[in-house]
This record gives C-alpha cells, sequence and structure tokens, in this order.
C-alpha cells in the first residue's frame, strides 16, 4: 500500500499515521482512495466504502509530527455517515506497531491479559483511559503487573518512558512515578500524568 502512493520513502510519521489508517479501515471494508501531502504541513486522505467519499485533512509540524486535530473537506464528502463512522472506529483503535525487520510488517498493540481483566477490571480501566489518551506516535509497548503497581513503558519516536502506577486494596490509583534514568522524554512524562489526573477527576468506577 505504502508503495500505491508513494509512500515508501516517506518519513516514519508519516508511513505510520497512513498505516494506522489502512489496517483498522480495511477491516471495516473502508479504502484509502487517496492520500496527498499539499504543501509543507498538511495531510489529505479520501476513504471509500462503496459509493461513498469521505475526505480528511490532518496537519504535520516541520519534524512531521501529526497534531492531534483534523478537519473534514467537504467537496470530497458525499457521506457524513462514513466520515463519522470513520472518526468513531479511529477512536476506538489501539495503535499499531510496525515492525520494519518482517516482511509482514504489521503488529497490532499487544492485547490487555484477560486473566488479569477479570480478576482486576480496574487495571484494564486503566489501560483504555491511557490507550485512548495517547497519540498515533505514542505506543504502550510493555506492561508488568507488579504488586499494587503498574509498569508501563511507553515510546515516542525513539524515545521511551517507564512509568509505575501505583494503586491500592480498593482498586484507586494513586502516584505515578516515572522511573529515574528510564524516562527520556519529559513531554511524554507531563502528558501521561495528565491522563492519569483527568482518570481520577472523571471519577471513573474503577
Amino acid at each position: 500500500e505504502l508503495e500505491k502512493f508513494g509512500l515508501a520513502d516517506a518519513p516514519l510519521n508519516i508511513q505510520d499515521h497512513f498505516i494506522h489508517r489502512w489496517y483498522h479501515l480495511q477491516k471495516q471494508n473502508i479504502d484509502i482512495e487517496a492520500w496527498q501531502k499539499a504543501g509543507d504541513y498538511e495531510i489529505r486522505y479520501i476513504f471509500k466504502r462503496e459509493g461513498q467519499t469521505a475526505a480528511f485533512k490532518y496537519w504535520v509540524n516541520g519534524q512531521n509530527v501529526f497534531k492531534n486535530n483534523f478537519q473534514k473537506l467537504p467537496t470530497q464528502t458525499n457521506s457524513d455517515e462514513l466520515f463519522e463512522t470513520i472518526v468513531k472506529i479511529l477512536e476506538d483503535t489501539t495503535p499499531v506497531i510496525v515492525n520494519r525487520n518482517n516482511a509482514g510488517g504489521i503488529l497490532t498493540q499487544f492485547e490487555f491479559d484477560a486473566a488479569i481483566e477479570e480478576e482486576k477490571p480496574f487495571l484494564k480501566n486503566l489501560f483504555d483511559h491511557v490507550s485512548k489518551g495517547l497519540s498515533d506516535d505514542e505506543i504502550i509497548t510493555k506492561i508488568q503487573h507488579l504488586e499494587y503497581r503498574e509498569r508501563y513503558t511507553i515510546e515516542k519516536n525513539g524515545r521511551s518512558c517507564v512509568i509505575d502506577f501505583e494503586y491500592d486494596n480498593s482498586g484507586f490509583f494513586g502516584r505515578v512515578l516515572p522511573l529515574e534514568k528510564k524516562c527520556d522524554c519529559p513531554k511524554l512524562q507531563a502528558k501521561i500524568r495528565s491522563i492519569v489526573n483527568n482518570l481520577k477527576k472523571a471519577d471513573h468506577v474503577i
């Protein structure tokens, strides 16, 4: 697919953004009809399912990192229903990990351990909340279930943070502790703290 749209030599962030959409949407019989980079900072997609089309505009910064916002392109969208369907599908997906050493190439992010989920559903709630709060280029690569803490490894553009989420007997989360010398991305660290604070503020039942 990358070759088809001239993306074989594109920056990795742009490739990953494309692959994430292609991988999850093709499962719902939605194809990428067109892809275009307009100028230095604008990326456009047209998605198609049967006779329906939906066009999206995204923005990148000078390092080709995508901003979180996007916009509908009305002139190339003939189905608001398809547009909303795509938005919902992409909101609910886990990031795709692209393994570039493997011809197969694509690994979906690991599934949360079903046995742990059954025993401690609040830990799955944490996983879902953190996953949804992360951008496409921020990926959970490892979770260790330790005593009264979850240890997450989260990566972004080759940098990573290892962070402990402490919880008590009742399943309420307390401190968020980045492991010293294992977090080289302060912005990612701050974002994760913010995600967990929102989890607490929202008074989630966990």
